[in-house]
């Protein structure tokens, strides 16, 4: 969560508590209480019908108000567990972008694997980037779909796969540890066997 944005939703929400609930208060305090007490004494019963439906209000309001704050410390506590749950990865000072080919250029995929080669050099290069990668899409959940059939292997369910492409730095870049094995390298994505980096995402 964004500190500022926090501080701001409670400075706001302090305001309108003090606005809303000092202000009919101050109002009370400087009206002549004499007058209301006379009327009241004219009609007793009439006085305690609406002095009972006034402490109805008062309790329903106070019930609302504890399911309020209760719902709100239950939300306040969900965003900090969100900031601890650990993604696999770290996000933190990680630049995002996407690229599109014109319709007429790069046609072909070594024209296209040209391009993305001199495109992760020229990026690596620069001043302040520590590390550069490409992928098909956005981690945790991305990429295509599809299901999975290992030889050997027997299950009663279908097991379904997320496939993303990526070049040899991605685990790099993202800070991503591996449990086993090691991550791609550079051989790999010019070698004639397909390879592939195994993820548990739950």
């Amino acid at each position: 969560m964004n500190v500022t944005v926090l501080l701001a939703n409670l400075a706001t929400a302090v305001m309108t508590v003090l606005l809303f609930g000092l202000a009919p208060a101050l109002q009370t305090v400087k009206q002549n209480i004499a007058e209301p007490l006379k009327d009241s004494g004219k009609g007793v019963s009439g006085g305690f019908r609406r002095g009972k439906l006034r402490n109805t209000l008062v309790v329903i309001e106070v019930a609302l108000s504890i399911v309020l704050l209760v719902g709100a410390g239950l939300l306040m506590r969900s965003f900090m567990a969100l900031q601890h749950v650990d993604l696999g990865l770290n996000p933190e000072k990680v630049l995002v972008g996407s690229l599109s080919f014109p319709p007429q250029q790069y046609k072909t995929a070594a024209a296209r694997q040209r391009f993305f080669e001199r495109f992760l050099q020229q990026m690596s290069g620069l001043k302040g980037i520590a590390a550069a990668a490409l992928t098909s899409g956005y981690p945790p959940y991305s990429g295509t779909g599809g299901e999975v059939e290992i030889p050997g292997e027997k299950h009663a369910e279908k097991w379904i796969a997320s496939f993303e492409l990526c070049s040899e730095a991605y685990f790099t870049t993202l800070r991503i540890h591996h449990l086993r094995g090691r991550p791609l390298s550079q051989a790999d994505m010019n070698g004639a066997h397909k390879v592939a980096v195994v993820n548990q995402a739950w």
